[in-house]
């Protein structure tokens, strides 16, 4: 892959989104010919046909969204696509892409085969993983399901992570007995942050209230440094869709300093192993102990805290951008042999 190569990347733009973090990492890379394809307007106006359902409406929006995909390509010399989901997409899409010599690399930050959620999944990915050739998942489980179901070995396991610029080690001091949660909602982290006997600090969209818990807005950048850095705690409660796995916050902690209280997995436990360089939990029950744990024992969860942020170092969005350069490398050494 040069770096005088066009490359394309299609998905949202947000300023924290993951798109965004590797748009970043391209840049401190030195790869400057990256044109951005910001979909938020078809992306939305997709999640929303979905909860509709009707034929008729989808024809007109995916003749629209090809017409607009189209012109993108045809504007621009890309040698490489890195399209993010994509589950707006349908199958005429991937023809107009596969006219051009275009690697094409997917991004999935979600379960492909979870249709529960509009925003989630939809059938254009089940229909249309065989068109990528390099398909990166975040899960290892889930990896291994798409290797069963599409008998090919061009899914690769690409980690969440952590930017340099976005999550910094800010030096504050440590609030005493302080737990941070910094999150969206879900009813499976509501019952939990239900049962944690200590008051909880929370921070995200669309909470409801508690009654001894205090709810702020969502947190991003320095704010976001400054409150995991000062907690003596930073939970981090995964969704039923990361169990066993990790997520964006398991990287995210660490990297700016704070003590992770986590759900137990595989995974997270791969990255900072347990009672080394995170602490976790099974249940409800044994979250309040640890939590008794860490207030009391002040010295011990200092050693966690600092090997935490020593072992997150690594594990930053430019490593992540070098592992994808390295499988499209692999993939064009492959495809002309």
């Amino acid at each position: 892959m040069n770096k005088k190569d066009q490359v394309g990347i299609f998905g949202l733009n947000y300023e924290n989104n993951l798109e965004n973090l590797y748009i970043s990492a391209f840049k401190k890379l030195k790869y400057k010919n990256i044109k951005f394809y910001k979909n938020n307007f078809f992306f939305y106006l997709f999640s929303i046909l979905q909860k509709i359902d009707n034929k008729y409406l989808f024809v007109i929006f995916y003749f629209l969204q090809n017409l607009s995909l189209k012109k993108f390509i045809h504007k621009n010399n890309l040698k490489i696509l890195i399209i993010f989901k994509g589950i707006e997409l349908n199958t005429s899409a991937y023809d107009i892409i596969k006219k051009k010599d275009i690697i094409l690399v997917n991004i999935y930050t979600d379960d492909p085969f979870n249709f529960k959620s509009n925003t989630t999944s939809s059938i254009n990915i089940i229909k249309n993983i065989k068109n990528y050739d390099i398909f990166c998942i975040w899960s290892e489980k889930i990896k291994k399901k798409l290797e069963r179901k599409y008998k090919t070995n061009r899914f690769y396991y690409l980690p969440f992570g952590y930017s340099q610029e976005k999550h910094r080690n800010i030096k504050k001091n440590i609030y005493g007995k302080t737990i941070s949660f910094v999150g969206s909602y879900d009813q499976h982290r509501y019952d939990i942050l239900k049962s944690i006997k200590k008051r909880v600090n929370i921070y995200g969209n669309d909470w409801p209230s508690f009654k001894k818990h205090k709810v702020y807005k969502y947190l991003k950048n320095q704010n976001l440094s400054k409150v995991i850095v000062q907690s003596e705690i930073c939970l981090n409660i995964l969704k039923k869709q990361n169990y066993g796995a990790h997520n964006m916050r398991t990287f995210e902690i660490p990297s700016m300093n704070g003590l992770m209280l986590t759900t137990r997995s595989y995974e997270q436990n791969k990255f900072f192993p347990e009672n080394k360089a995170s602490l976790m939990f099974k249940n409800t029950k044994e979250l309040n102990k640890k939590i008794d744990y860490i207030f009391n024992h002040p010295k011990q969860v200092k050693k966690i805290r600092n090997m935490g942020f020593f072992m997150a170092k690594k594990h930053n969005y430019v490593e992540r951008l070098k592992c994808v350069i390295r499988f499209i490398n692999e993939y064009k050494k492959f495809s002309c042999s």
